[in-house]
């Protein structure tokens, strides 16, 4: 894999689009039909992004043939020092391979070059990873330190180009209303570790490591933009939380909980932290649990589709598009994203 130049990916990007709209929407996927009970078989393969000591923190997929990855990806030279002009930050997927690129705006005159931890899509010509946005003709930085707090940006989610969460430490939740970013978080020492949103409702999975909130855990309920409950009902500290269609999947350090009625209940204990929840229907949701194992819900049975690895692997986050799953984290320092092609139902 070769590191491209900014321009190139503005070329990149500028190829995918034709004609998008600026107010482009997440698509909804239609309501799952219950008679298809997607398969638990997986085809799996493992992709290295850059060189030893490099990171993989977040990936996003929009479609099976378009996908990134981000954070820091280490490029060596032919005497093994590192090349940090060819270093990069993000990863396109194409359908057939990864291409490193470095997304390094310049930001109140000097460079912004940075390790990246979450990008979110709205569409091709709408990308937000960190405090950049991509429009579909270039980035644009914005400072977020007047209203951020310590620790930066963890998760990103959003319904339109005017409606856009990062949520981050320390209580962190700033808004972008398509003009401006707003702090709406309160200041606590929590770690507001995830975000999504369906129907005018939104979750925010909780950490509080010194347990300020008397709890290690919760959720943050949104309605139409303003906090509306702290969820206390679930325990340990929450990581990771998805749904669509009314019913909401969380986990964290403890079990997995899904709401379909109103009430958060237990409905799986894995051996290991959850770190990734994501899906494309209601019967084909993947959880993504430390030490690199996937779990597949079907709408009837939950299935590890992909064991532990033997090496062990620190898990970031999880992203899924048709038949498609990327699981990102790192072994043997080396960042690593594992890729599944689930199988037809036979």
């Amino acid at each position: 894999m070769r590191v491209m130049l900014l321009s190139v990916l503005f070329a990149l990007l500028c190829s995918c689009v034709t004609g998008c709209d600026e107010d482009a929407v997440v698509p909804i996927p239609p309501e799952p039909d219950p008679g298809d009970t997607k398969s638990h078989s997986y085809i799996w393969q493992n992709d290295t992004l850059g060189g030893k000591l490099s990171r993989v923190n977040d990936v996003f997929c929009l479609a099976e043939d378009d996908a990134w990855a981000v954070g820091y990806f280490y490029h060596y030279d032919s005497t093994g020092k590192v090349d940090w002009k060819m270093t990069a930050n993000a990863a396109h997927w194409d359908g057939r391979k990864w291409t490193l690129v470095r997304i390094d705006p310049f930001f109140q005159g000097a460079s912004a070059f940075s390790e990246l931890f979450a990008v979110f899509c709205l569409a091709r010509d709408d990308m937000w990873v960190n405090a950049r946005h991509w429009n579909g003709s270039q980035w644009q930085g914005y400072n977020l330190t007047p209203i951020g707090r310590a620790g930066g940006v963890y998760k990103i989610w959003g319904d339109r180009a005017d409606n856009v969460y990062s949520v981050g430490n320390n209580g962190s939740i700033i808004h972008w209303d398509g003009q401006k970013h707003t702090q709406m978080g309160l200041e606590t020492t929590a770690w507001n570790r995830d975000i999504w949103g369906w129907g005018g409702t939104t979750y925010i999975a909780v950490t509080d490591p010194d347990m300020h909130s008397g709890r290690p855990g919760y959720l943050i309920r949104m309605e139409n933009g303003r906090i509306s409950e702290l969820v206390e009902s679930v325990s340990h500290e929450q990581i990771s939380v998805w749904g669509m269609h009314g019913t909401w999947y969380s986990g964290g350090c403890g079990r997995l909980f899904r709401n379909s009625d109103g009430k958060w209940l237990p409905v799986l204990s894995p051996e290991n932290c959850i770190t990734g929840i994501r899906g494309t229907a209601l019967n084909d949701v993947c959880i993504f649990v430390q030490q690199g194992e996937v779990i597949h819900f079907n709408g009837s049975t939950f299935a590890s589709v992909l064991p532990p690895d033997p090496n062990g692997i620190f898990t970031h986050s999880i992203a899924t598009a048709g038949h498609m799953v990327l699981a990102c984290g790192h072994v043997n320092s080396y960042a690593i994203v594992k890729r599944g092609y689930r199988q037809q139902v036979k």
